[in-house]
């Protein structure tokens, strides 16, 4: 504003410097005398100065109007800069405190749910180890009915044990006493009825028997060599089987091993006169 008033002071000052000139002319005029052509011309000269001071002013005025209304434009936009800066500070301030407050609302939600889950997890805890305690108090109650229920097995099979004991007992003396029937019955059959029995040549594997002798005896050994090689119902040579069976005799005589096979019943002696054509005839 300092600046636009300076320059209307310059063109004021510039106007009065025109007129002056002006009644210097006048006053010359005046006191010389000039001719028609001097005075004309300087009539023409004080119109032309007359107009070139008009402009001037017009020019200093349009100019000060200019600088006026320039210096109007930048305040308002200076106003408008300050009032914008205002309002981004105003709204720059608002949304810090909306920052803030949402800063502030999202830690409460966060404490909240870390409350919660610390919460969770020791209803968790407590629940896991309600059911490690249950699980624990039922593994002692199965190991207390297991613990019972083997007592109560092994009594029942020790009571098993000595009736099946009683049992083969029992069942071992009513074998023992039909074996010994059997035996004498077989005995009684193979008796002759006058003298001694004739010398079996043969004998016949007859696949049955009531006994069953180990086989690491001699006895045992021979009858395993039976069982392979002597097909049932078919006469066999003693003196042959003495020779296949030599080496398990350890030079003992096979005939009292087989009179012992013969006596239960795993092979029958017969005694055989001509041989093969000859009938063979059970030792009587």
């Amino acid at each position: 504003m300092k600046h636009h008033k300076h320059h209307e002071d310059q063109a004021v000052e510039s106007n009065h410097e025109l007129a002056n000139e002006t009644h210097h002319v006048e006053d010359a005029h005046h006191e010389v005398k000039l001719t028609a052509e001097q005075v004309a011309e300087a009539k023409r000269e004080q119109a032309n100065a007359e107009r070139e001071a008009k402009n001037q002013a017009k020019a200093a005025e349009r100019e000060a109007k200019q600088k006026k209304a320039e210096a109007e434009r930048e305040a308002k936009n200076a106003k408008k800069e300050a009032e914008r800066e205002e309002k981004n500070k105003k709204a720059e301030a608002e949304r810090e405190a909306k920052a803030q407050l949402l800063a502030l609302e999202r830690e409460a939600q966060a404490e909240s749910k870390k409350a919660e889950r610390e919460e969770a997890q020791k209803e968790l805890a407590a629940k896991r180890a309600a059911e490690v305690e249950a699980k624990k108090a039922q593994r002692e109650e199965d190991m207390k009915k297991s613990k019972e229920q083997r007592e109560a097995d092994k009594a029942q099979k020790a009571t098993d044990r000595i009736f099946a004991a009683e049992e083969k007992k029992a069942a071992r003396k009513s074998l023992a006493e039909a074996r010994a029937a059997a035996i004498a019955a077989r005995k009684e059959l193979s008796r002759p009825e006058q003298g001694r029995r004739q010398k079996a040549t043969h004998i016949v594997y007859t696949g049955t028997g009531m006994s069953s002798p180990q086989s690491m005896s001699i006895r045992g050994k021979v009858f395993d060599h039976i069982k392979a090689n002597c097909p049932i119902g078919d006469l066999v040579p003693i003196d042959d089987l003495a020779m296949e069976c030599k080496h398990l005799l350890y030079g003992s005589n096979i005939r009292s091993y087989l009179s012992k096979l013969e006596e239960m019943g795993h092979v029958d002696f017969f005694t055989v006169v001509d041989v093969p054509e000859a009938t063979a005839q059970e030792s009587a």
